[in-house]
């Protein structure tokens, strides 16, 4: 791995990260301020970024090297495993259920299917 891409990488996951814990954040002022709407597109917004983090953390890099991308999306994965079974546990009431797999077999799929995705554009 380059230096330059190595940098991208942190830089797209710092990035995330701080987009995360800023929708974190500002779901518990909606909530706590009875915002509903935003509450719920807050929500929203946070499932997204968990299902997708790999997708995300590629794209706010700007990593243009395949295996980097390929890469990104791994750790975007591993990063997602604990945040899915937090917003699993948070969709059932704060319990933990079997729902939790059928949300980890989810972001398994996707990530799958972005690598996959990955390499399929690359062929062309």
């Amino acid at each position: 791995m380059e230096k330059s891409d190595k940098a991208k990488m942190i830089r797209g996951f710092i990035i995330s990260a701080s987009i995360y814990i800023g929708l974190f954040i500002g779901h518990i002022v909606a909530a706590a301020n009875d915002y509903d709407l935003l509450f719920s597109l807050i929500a929203i917004a946070i499932t997204l970024h968990t299902i997708f983090c790999g997708l995300v953390m590629i794209l706010l890099s700007g990593l243009k090297s395949i295996k980097e991308q390929l890469l990104a999306n791994k750790i975007g994965y591993i990063i997602s495993i604990p945040l899915t079974v937090g917003l699993s546990r948070a969709y059932s009431g704060m319990e933990i259920n079997n729902t939790v797999f059928g949300w980890l077999l989810l972001v398994f799929a996707l990530h799958y299917l972005v690598s996959r995705g990955i390499d399929f554009f690359a062929d062309r």
